[in-house]
């Protein structure tokens, strides 16, 4: 018999999901058969899959501790050094980091483990004393945000369970995101793209369609010049290369932008000035309308410098 007690990071969630997490190499049918046949328990009590988990409340798990070995596999992982992340603003509940170009979110393969943000993230984390993971059942602290490989700029992340919980309920609502980039052509005046995008899984590419999502972005022009604009970038919906796809689709293509920009552009902004990927920044975060446990968030704003080849070519083309 083993007594699992939750934290304040594995409350608030159903028992069926916790022991899914907590027992990851069992089925979603066996764990409903201990629930049913009451070899798990919640404080000595049969309770049904969808019970919410308290504070303090004890898990009993009656089998065989031979037997819950093997139904409990080992995630344990190596996390990078810290300093290699950029962190702009950090409290005990979130973290916003200026995530560089040519490092992803979050890994998508094993050859990616200990190379991406989350990782970074945990790694300073831990170093920090602000992540044990073995105190925690289940939790790891996560990102609610996500970038492209190539796309720079702010991205958060939940340092608890509440957090986690309260970012996701209010990043479409009360978290505005702005970004800065150079499109090829003549933008005159501000508009507004509201377009419907569909993802092509196999060539992981987004298109307009009319059997797409609601895709939303606003656009605001800040400089230009007969062959260039520069613009700042609100994205109301958060799609797959939503802004690289609206904004090509619109005649507006991101320098640099090898998936849906023009190639003779790229190839010009590649040989003079060493761009070989999109010129996407992702500079000013605002929290708005927060009610909850995150309300302290109301109105801070935070922005993250681009790095200086981006400086440097804003300053040759529109200066």
């Amino acid at each position: 018999m083993r007594n699992v007690e939750i934290n304040i990071n594995d409350s608030a969630q159903r028992i069926d999901r916790f022991l899914k997490k907590y027992l990851n190499n069992a089925s979603t049918s066996m764990i409903q058969k201990f629930l049913r046949t009451k070899k798990i328990k919640v404080n000595k009590k049969r309770v049904d899959a969808n019970y919410i988990l308290n504070e303090n409340d004890i898990v009993n798990i009656f089998i065989y501790e031979e037997e819950l070995e093997k139904l409990i596999i080992s995630k344990t992982k190596k996390y990078s050094y810290s300093k290699k992340l950029d962190v702009v603003y950090e409290d005990e509940n979130i973290i916003v980091m200026n995530k560089p170009k040519n490092l992803l979110s979050h890994a998508s393969s094993k050859e990616d483990y200990g190379n991406n943000l989350v990782d970074f993230m945990i790694g300073y984390l831990l170093e920090k004393g602000d992540y044990n993971p073995r105190v925690e059942k289940t939790f790891v602290p996560a990102i609610i945000n996500r970038l492209d490989r190539n796309t720079s700029g702010l991205v958060i992340g939940a340092k608890n369970s509440m957090a986690l919980r309260e970012l996701n309920r209010i990043k479409e609502t009360s978290v505005e995101k702005y970004y800065k980039t150079v499109v090829s052509g003549y933008v005159k005046k501000n508009f507004i793209i509201n377009e419907k995008l569909e993802k092509n899984e196999e060539k992981n590419k987004s298109s307009i369609s009319k059997n797409g999502k609601e895709s939303i972005t606003e656009v605001y022009v800040e400089r230009n010049n007969e062959n260039f604009s520069l613009l700042k970038i609100k994205l109301i919906t958060g799609r797959t290369h939503q802004i690289r796809s609206h904004l090509s689709s619109k005649g507006f293509p991101i320098i640099g932008d090898v998936k849906y920009g023009d190639m003779e552009v790229n190839k010009f902004f590649r040989n003079n000035f060493d761009l070989k990927s999109q010129f996407l920044h992702a500079e000013t975060i605002i929290f708005k309308n927060i009610e909850g446990e995150l309300s302290y968030l109301n109105d801070k704003e935070f922005f993250a410098p681009m790095e200086e080849n981006y400086k440097n070519i804003i300053r040759k083309i529109f200066w």
